[in-house]
């Protein structure tokens, strides 16, 4: 670690032969210094994605995405970050901290780095729903097929739903034509942008 200390010659033995007694054999201590590094790192909190279901997405990881730690080094970070609608938000570390040891040998080596953090992104994407308008046929007999039926495909998260689907179309003669959604309401507290709506005509054919 940063700091220093005594570099000790604690012992030594002479060539056979060598008579000590005609030595005066004097030991000196020299110093070993570890001065602090300046290693440049960046910390990224880590990015996520899901498909909106009404649950808060977060992700507490994260990694040193430039840069490399000393042998031994490790890092302990706070990583803060949540959505639950439809949408990204930031996922950020924070109280970096880089360690050496465990235990009671446990030491921060902060002073040693030169740390960048960098964001995440957590992404909830919309549910798709499709609304497709009923077909339908008939034999001509004078009178106008229609048909206010639809069908949706995909599942709403919840109490979320349609309070209502408006399908409008109508054909006399022998022919066809298309059979469309033309509006629909969400029920109270369905949050739109959760929602990406796809509507699809259906055809009347006489």
């Amino acid at each position: 670690l940063v700091g220093e200390s005594a570099n000790t010659v604690t012992g030594y033995t002479l060539i056979a032969g060598t008579n000590a007694d005609n030595y005066f054999i004097t030991t000196v201590p020299g110093k070993l210094t570890v001065t602090a590094a300046n290693i440049a790192i960046t910390v990224t909190a880590g990015s996520a994605t899901k498909e909106y279901d009404g649950d808060p997405l977060t992700k507490d990881s994260f990694a040193v995405t430039s840069g490399a730690l000393a042998e031994g080094d490790y890092i302990e970070a706070t990583v803060v970050g949540t959505i639950t609608d439809a949408g990204s938000a930031d996922n950020t570390v924070t109280n970096i901290v880089v360690y050496h040891g465990t235990g009671a040998d446990k030491t921060d080596v902060s002073e040693n780095y030169a740390i960048t953090p960098a964001t995440g992104t957590l992404t909830v994407t919309a549910v798709p729903i499709t609304v497709t308008a009923k077909s339908d046929e008939k034999v001509y007999d004078g009178t106008a097929l229609t048909n206010d039926g639809y069908d949706v495909t995909g599942t709403f998260v919840g109490d979320d739903g349609f309070d209502t689907v408006t399908v409008s179309g109508s054909q006399t003669l022998v022919g066809e034509s298309a059979n469309t959604v033309t509006g629909y309401t969400l029920i109270a507290g369905t949050n739109a942008n959760n929602y990406f709506i796809t509507t699809v005509p259906g055809k009347l054919t006489v």
